[in-house]
């Protein structure tokens, strides 16, 4: 257990620094106080969490649901953890404008 927690504790700190402080180059204000971003706008939810782990390592996805960000069918060693299982998720979600072949 500690060693997870260290591992969960070293990712915050590189997630923290990932994306910066008020003030620096990709967050702050305009000239105008308006608040800007630029490096998130061109970058995706799922970009950013894999710059920060291990793609070749194992690793544990908690609620994909219909969504994973480290899918097994492009090759990521992952356990799934959801609420449901996957018989009874895309029973939950067949009626919704989702991708089923995407439930793990």
């Amino acid at each position: 257990m500690r060693r997870v927690v260290t591992h969960a504790k070293a990712l915050a700190g590189r997630i923290r620094n990932f994306f910066g402080k008020a003030g620096d180059k990709r967050f702050g204000s305009d000239q105008h106080g308006e608040k800007i971003s630029l490096q998130l706008a061109a970058t995706s939810r799922k970009d950013i969490i894999l710059s920060i782990i291990d793609a070749n390592g194992n690793g544990l996805e908690i609620g994909p649901s219909h969504n994973p960000v480290a899918p097994k069918k492009e090759g990521f060693q992952v356990e799934i953890i959801d609420h449901l299982d996957q018989q009874a998720l895309k029973k939950k979600y067949r009626d919704h404008p989702v991708n089923l072949d995407n439930i793990e």
